[in-house]
């Protein structure tokens, strides 16, 4: 998961860090965080500084912390998927929050899926959308953090994702939801081989990037 962090962050510009947990703790805080407490929450957030390997996993700065929450339910549901189609399944869809299909529909059809942005379609790809959420239980803290601004982030509508793997379609539906629209724009004409969709105002944006 941290390998596939660490390509999330490199596609999104650091859209996506989950060296974002200091960030996220200090805006749990009862009564909201101080600007000086923000400063020095948001100094630890840097997803350069982690080195990861099979053996170890070191940080570079003391205080620094790592959420894997904006990348482990696609994690879990390419899990999975592998198992199913391990055990001899063809077509298969997977809906863990995030969704993977495993071939098409029996009868050779994509699977269709609703959403706020329209019919999705996917043929042995994955989905994840991100976006307006409701505030973590007993908090007002919003589910997402824009790591590059240090505060939380509230995006007009969500954003969805379409990738070879739900865990990468997670990290970056995560990724350019928290990203400002000038940002998510940007991003989402040269993520390779994906598609992105989110509305602004009344507009649906689409990139279908090699697709």
């Amino acid at each position: 998961m941290l390998e596939a962090a660490t390509r999330v962050s490199d596609l999104s510009e650091g859209a996506f860090d989950a060296t974002v947990q200091p960030l996220w703790r200090a805006f749990a805080m009862a009564g909201g965080p101080s600007l000086r407490e923000v400063e020095r929450a948001a100094a630890l957030v840097d997803w350069r500084a982690v080195e990861a390997s099979a053996k170890r996993v070191a940080l570079g700065r003391p205080g620094m912390a790592i959420t894997l929450n904006g990348i482990a339910q696609g994690y879990v549901t390419d899990r999975v998927a592998d198992l199913l189609r391990d055990a001899g399944l063809d077509h298969a869809l997977v809906a863990l929050d995030e969704q993977r299909a495993l071939g098409t529909r029996p009868d050779g059809r994509p699977w269709r899926l609703a959403s706020e942005l329209g019919t999705i379609s996917l043929m042995g790809d994955a989905l994840a959308i991100s976006g307006p959420a409701p505030a973590v239980a007993g908090t007002s803290l919003p589910h997402l953090i824009d790591p590059k601004a240090a505060r939380p982030a509230a995006p007009p509508s969500p954003v969805a994702v379409v990738a070879p793997l739900a865990m990468l379609a997670d990290g970056l539906s995560t990724a350019l939801a928290a990203a400002d629209g000038e940002t998510r724009a940007r991003i989402a004409t040269r993520l390779p081989g994906l598609q992105a969709t989110w509305r602004s105002t009344q507009t649906i944006h689409r990139s279908d990037s090699d697709r």
